[in-house]
C-alpha cells in the first residue's frame, strides 16, 4: 500500500504511514497496529478496520465509540507508566480515526510466554513491572478515570523493566458519582473483579486494583490466568427448595486456587497479590496503598539479592552485584532519555511551528500598522469635514427643537382627540347594547354531505374553504368547494380543541396518558390545499396551564384559550397568545370553572356558553368585551402606537352572565351577525335531543326559538362556510 499523508491537528508536519505486512506490529478483530513516521520520530499508528465504517451494525458503533474515547482519554493523560499520546488526525481518504503513540518493544503477555518454558522472573523485575502498573493506577485514579480492561495485553514493555498502561477504549470518568453501575462487563472475563461479573455489574477503582492481583500472579508463575467455574451447586435441606440444589458464588482464591498453588507461600509478593484478590472490594488496597507497598518490597533484602539476577539468566552464574546494579541504573537512564528525547523532539517540532506563526502574525501586524497610518490620513481629512459642519448641526438642532415642540403641540391635540373617540365608541356601545343583531332571521335546511363516521364534540375550526372538526382523537377535514371529508392523520393526544394560527392547523391542550397536557401541536400542510404532513408536530410555545376540552376562539392578533379540564381547572384560567410575538399572558378567569364549553366572538363580544360545570352540564354563558380582553395583555413603550397616550395600566375584563341557554348541551356559534345556539337536550338523556335553534336578543336577554333542523341532535359541530352557510354537523 503507498503512503499517505495524513493531516491532524498535532504539532507534526509531515505523518507517514504505510500499512503493509512489514511495518505490522499486530492485528486484531477490530483494528491493527502499524510502524510510522511523524516528522522524525519513529511510533506507533492505530486504525480500525474500513468495514466498521461501512456497516450500520450497532456493535460497529460502539467500536468505533471506543477508540474515540481511547483517543479522548489518552490526549489528556500524561504519566511516565501510561503510554505517551503524540496525536491524533483523520485519513484524508477514508476519513477514519488515526491514533499516534510511542513506539514500544512488546506486550506483557509476550514477554511472559518467551521462551515455550520460561524459567520463574527475578523478584527485582517482577516487583518493577508491578510497581510501574500501581503507578499508572495511582495516576489514573487520582484523575477519576478507571481503566476497567487492564491485562498483560494491556501493559507494553520497554526492554524487560519499564511498563506502560495502554489500550483506553474501556475507560470510564468517575465523576462527581465514586462508582458506576453499567449493564454489562467490558473487559476480559479472566481479570474481572466479582463485583464486575455480577448482574448487574458494578465499578470502581478495587476493580482495576484486582485485575493489577491478577498480573501478579501471572508475573510470579508465567502463567496466563485461568480461574474457575464462577458458580458451584451446594446441597442444602429446605424444604423451599425441593431439588435441594442451590447455585452459590466461588470465592475468587478457591477460583484461582490452581494458579495459586505453583507460588511458594513465602514469596514476597503474594501477599499484596492475595490482598488484591480479596471478594470483598472495601478489603482490596488502593492503588495509592498499593504503591506504598510496592515501595517498602523494594527495600527489602530479596530484592536487593535479586537485583544480581536477569530475566535472561538460567545457568545460575551472575555477575558482580556492583555491575548488576550499575547495569539496571543503566537501562533505566536509557528509558528516562528515549522519554526525554521523544519529548525534547516532539517540542522542538512545536517550537519551529509556533516560530514561523509569530512570524505570520508579525507580518499581520505590520500590514494593520499599514492600514491604521492610512485611517488616520483619512480620520484627519474626516475632522477638518467635521469643523465645517458644526454650524449646520447647531442649526438643524435648533429645528429639531422647533419642531419637538410642534409635535408635542400636535400629541396634546391627539389625546384629546382619543379621549373624544373613547367617550362617543361608549356612548355607541350603550346604544347598541351588546352588539349582537337582533333582526329576524330565517333558515331553509338542506342536507349536505355525510361524515364518514359518526361524530361528536364542539371543537370546529374554519379555514378558507376547509371546516375542521375534532372528535376524541380524530380530526375530519370538510372542504366546502369540494363537498369531500378527509379524514387527517390521528392527534397522539384526545379532549384537545383546535384552531388555525398563523395558517397551522393546531390541537391546544388536551389529555396524554390521561394527564392533561398544556402543548400546542401543529399538523404542517404540504404544498397543496388541504394536503397535510402525515405527524403532528409542536410549533408554538406551551401554555402556562394544562388543560383539556377548553374553549378557543381567534382574533386577527390573538388566540384566546378558557377554561377546560385539569389540574387547575378551579382556577378557570384564560391566557391569550400574541399571534405575532407566540408569547402567552393570563387575563381574568372565568366566574367559575367548566370545560367543553363552546367560544363565539358576536360583535365586539366574546360569548363562552354550555359544556360542563363543577356540577355537571350547565345552560350558563358568560360574556367579555374583546377589545378590553386583548387590552388587558402586557404591553411596552416599544409597542406604542404614534401620537396615541398609551395606558400601561389596565383594568382586568370584566366577565358577565347573559341569559343562560334553553337547553344543555347546545352549541354557540355566530352566525349572520347574531349569536345562536344549535341543538342541545332538554334532560341528561340523548332522547331527549332537539333540533331547535335558537336566537339570543340582546335587547331582552332571552332565547327565542327561529328555526328547526331536519334531525334533532347535540354536542354537535357548528360552523360559517365562506358563501355565507350556517353548517351543522355530528
Amino acid at each position: 500500500m503507498a503512503a499517505q499523508r495524513l493531516q491532524g491537528r498535532f504539532g507534526f508536519r509531515n505523518v507517514r504511514l504505510v500499512k503493509s505486512e512489514e511495518n505490522s506490529l499486530g492485528n486484531g478483530s477490530y483494528g491493527a497496529v502499524y510502524r510510522a513516521k511523524c516528522d522524525q520520530l519513529v511510533c506507533a499508528a492505530k486504525v480500525l478496520h474500513p468495514i466498521l465504517f461501512q456497516t450500520r451494525d450497532p456493535a460497529a458503533y460502539r467500536i468505533v465509540e471506543r477508540f474515540q474515547r481511547e483517543i479522548d482519554f489518552l490526549s489528556g493523560l500524561r504519566h511516565p507508566n501510561v503510554i505517551q499520546y503524540l496525536g491524533s488526525c483523520a485519513d484524508p481518504g477514508t476519513r477514519m480515526p488515526v491514533l499516534f503513540m510511542e513506539l514500544m518493544d512488546e506486550s506483557l503477555t509476550s514477554f511472559l510466554e518467551r521462551p515455550a518454558d520460561p524459567p520463574p522472573l527475578p523478584l527485582h523485575v517482577q516487583v518493577d513491572i508491578g510497581h510501574d502498573v500501581a503507578q499508572a493506577l495511582s495516576h489514573l485514579h487520582r484523575h477519576e478515570v478507571l481503566h476497567r480492561d487492564l491485562s498483560s495485553n494491556n501493559v507494553l514493555l520497554i526492554g524487560s523493566r519499564r511498563a506502560k498502561v495502554t489500550d483506553f477504549g474501556m475507560a470510564k470518568l468517575l465523576g462527581s458519582d465514586p462508582r458506576l453501575t453499567p449493564t454489562y462487563c467490558p473487559g476480559t472475563n479472566t481479570y474481572m473483579s466479582p463485583e464486575a461479573l455480577a448482574d448487574p455489574p458494578t465499578y470502581s477503582g478495587k476493580l482495576d486494583v484486582f485485575s493489577c492481583g491478577v498480573l501478579f500472579v501471572q508475573l510470579i508463575t508465567r502463567k496466563w490466568p485461568n480461574p474457575g467455574p464462577r458458580m458451584h451447586i451446594i446441597q442444602i435441606s429446605d424444604p423451599r427448595v425441593p431439588s435441594g440444589r442451590v447455585h452459590v458464588v466461588t470465592p475468587e482464591l478457591e477460583r484461582r486456587k490452581d494458579h495459586l498453588d505453583l507460588i511458594s507461600p513465602t514469596h514476597p509478593l503474594l501477599e499484596v497479590a492475595l490482598d488484591c484478590l480479596k471478594d470483598e472490594e472495601g478489603q482490596r488496597p488502593t492503588a495509592e496503598q498499593l504503591c506504598s507497598r510496592l515501595i517498602a518490597l523494594k527495600e527489602s533484602a530479596a530484592y536487593r539479592d535479586s537485583l544480581q539476577q536477569t530475566p535472561e539468566e538460567t545457568t545460575g552464574q551472575a555477575p558482580p552485584a556492583r555491575d548488576q546494579e550499575l547495569e539496571q541504573q543503566l537501562r533505566e537512564s536509557e528509558s528516562r532519555v528515549g522519554d526525554l528525547t521523544r519529548e525534547v523532539q516532539q517540542l522542538t517540532l512545536r517550537n519551529e511551528e509556533q516560530a514561523r506563526s509569530i512570524q505570520q502574525k508579525d507580518e499581520q501586524v505590520q500590514q494593520k500598522d499599514r492600514q491604521l497610518q492610512q485611517q488616520d490620513r483619512q480620520l484627519q481629512t474626516l475632522q477638518v469635514s467635521i469643523r465645517d459642519n458644526e454650524q449646520v448641526v447647531a442649526a438643524l438642532q435648533q429645528s429639531v427643537e422647533q419642531k419637538d415642540a410642534a409635535l408635542q403641540a400636535k400629541d396634546e391635540l391627539l389625546q384629546e382627540k382619543e379621549r373624544e373617540i373613547q367617550e362617543r365608541q361608549q356612548r355607541v356601545r350603550e346604544r347598541e347594547g351588546s352588539g349582537v343583531a337582533t333582526g329576524p332571521l330565517k333558515l331553509e335546511w338542506r342536507d349536505g354531505p355525510p361524515a364518514p363516521f359518526p361524530i361528536f364534540g364542539r371543537s370546529v375550526a374554519v379555514s378558507g374553504e376547509m371546516v375542521y372538526c375534532a372528535d376524541d382523537t380524530e380530526v375530519l377535514m370538510f372542504n366546502s368547494r369540494t363537498g369531500q371529508w378527509t379524514v387527517l392523520p390521528e392527534c397522539p393526544k384526545q379532549y384537545f380543541s383546535i384552531a388555525v394560527v398563523n395558517g397551522q392547523l393546531t390541537a391546544i391542550g388536551g389529555d396524554q396518558s390521561y394527564e392533561a397536557t398544556n402543548t400546542l401541536l401543529s399538523l404542517p400542510p404540504q404544498d397543496r390545499p388541504g394536503i397535510f404532513q402525515q405527524k403532528w408536530i409542536e410549533q408554538f410555545p406551551p401554555m402556562t396551564y394544562c388543560r383539556s376540552s377548553s374553549a378557543v376562539a381567534t382574533t386577527n392578533t390573538s388566540l384566546i384559550v378558557a377554561g377546560g379540564a385539569g389540574p387547575d381547572e378551579k382556577k378557570a384560567p384564560v391566557e391569550l397568545m400574541d399571534i405575532q410575538t407566540l408569547q402567552w399572558s393570563t387575563v381574568a378567569s372565568l366566574p367559575r370553572p367548566r370545560w367543553e364549553a363552546t367560544a363565539t366572538i358576536c360583535g365586539d363580544r366574546l360569548y363562552i356558553g354550555g359544556g360542563y360545570g363543577t356540577h355537571g352540564s350547565t345552560k350558563s354563558v358568560v360574556m367579555c368585551e374583546v377589545k378590553d380582553l386583548l387590552q388587558s395583555q402586557p404591553q411596552s413603550l416599544a409597542t406604542r402606537p404614534p401620537g396615541l397616550l398609551l395606558r400601561l395600566f389596565r383594568s382586568p375584563p370584566v366577565w358577565k352572565e347573559v341569559a343562560p341557554l334553553p337547553v344543555f348541551q347546545s352549541s354557540p356559534v355566530t352566525f349572520r351577525g347574531q349569536l345562536l345556539a344549535v341543538g342541545g337536550r332538554t334532560t341528561g338523556r340523548d332522547a331527549d335531543s332537539t333540533s331547535d335553534v335558537m336566537q339570543y336578543d340582546a335587547t331582552t336577554n332571552s332565547w327565542k326559538v327561529v328555526s328547526q333542523m331536519k334531525v334533532k341532535r347535540n354536542y354537535c359541530f357548528a360552523a360559517v362556510l365562506p358563501n355565507n352557510t350556517l353548517m351543522v354537523c355530528g
